[in-house]
C-alpha cells in the first residue's frame, strides 16, 4: 500500500519559507536567478505578498533559439533535397525566397521563446500584468505549441493567465513555487486535463481529489 499523499505547505507570504521541494522538471530548467529590476519584475496587486522569484528572459536565449531554429530548417530541407532524385542536395540554398522564410520563421520563433516577464510570490503568479492565485486555481490545461507547451490557468476569482513552460522554467525556484500551488489546487478540486496530469506527474493528486469528491455529501 502506498503512503498517504502529504502536500508541502504553502510558504509564508512575506518570507517565502519554507520553500517548496524541487518540482519535476518537464524540460531543462535554469537554476540561476536574474538580478532584481524594479522596472522589469511585475508588481502584484495591493495586499499581496512580495515577488519571491522572477525571470524576464534574455537576449542570449533568443539568439540561441534563432540559430537552433535555422539549423533545424536547413537540415530538414537538405535531407528533403537529398531524398528527391530530381533535385541536388543543396538546391534549396539557391532560392532567395527560402532564405527569407528561414530568417522570418526563425525570428518569430525566437521572439516567442520569451514573450514576457514572469514573477511568483508564495501564492501567486504574474505574466506581465496578468495575475493569478496559484493555490486557488479552478482549471489547469496544457496547450501544445512549437517546441513547447503553454499553461492555460484560471482561478476562482476569474483571473486567467496563459504562460509558456519555457518562461516558468527560466528560474527553477519559480517553478517550484508555482508547481506546489498547482498540486494544492488539484487536490482541492481544480480541473486538470489529461496532458497536464501526465506531464506534471499529478496522478496521485488527482486520485486524492476524486476520493474526496466521492466521500462528499453531494456525491451521495
Amino acid at each position: 500500500m502506498s503512503e498517504p499523499l502529504q502536500l508541502p505547505p504553502m510558504p509564508d507570504r512575506e518570507t517565502g519559507e519554507p520553500r517548496p521541494p524541487r518540482a519535476p522538471v518537464i524540460r531543462p530548467a535554469k537554476n540561476s536567478r536574474q538580478r532584481w529590476s524594479r522596472f522589469r519584475v511585475p508588481k502584484p496587486p495591493p495586499g499581496e505578498g512580495p515577488p519571491l522569484e522572477w525571470d524576464y528572459g534574455s537576449l542570449k536565449r533568443q539568439i540561441e533559439a534563432f540559430f537552433v531554429t535555422m539549423v533545424i530548417f536547413i537540415g530538414f530541407f537538405t535531407v528533403y533535397d537529398l531524398l528527391d532524385s530530381d533535385r541536388g542536395m543543396f538546391d534549396w540554398a539557391t532560392d532567395r525566397t527560402m532564405w527569407i522564410l528561414f530568417v522570418v520563421f526563425s525570428f518569430l520563433f525566437s521572439f516567442g521563446v520569451y514573450i514576457g516577464t514572469v514573477a511568483a510570490g508564495a501564492d501567486w503568479l504574474m505574466q506581465r500584468k496578468h495575475f493569478i492565485k496559484t493555490y486557488e486555481l479552478t482549471s489547469i490545461e496544457l496547450e501544445p505549441a512549437i517546441n513547447k507547451y503553454t499553461f492555460e490557468l484560471q482561478d476562482r476569482y476569474g483571473n486567467e493567465v496563459s504562460v509558456s513552460e519555457l518562461a516558468l522554467l527560466g528560474n527553477r525556484r519559480l517553478w517550484n513555487l508555482v508547481y506546489n500551488g498547482i498540486r494544492h489546487s488539484v487536490v482541492n478540486g481544480a480541473y486538470i486535463d489529461s496532458r497536464a496530469i501526465s506531464r506534471l506527474q499529478l496522478h496521485r493528486e488527482v486520485a486524492m481529489r476524486d476520493a474526496r469528491r466521492s466521500q462528499s455529501p453531494e456525491a451521495e
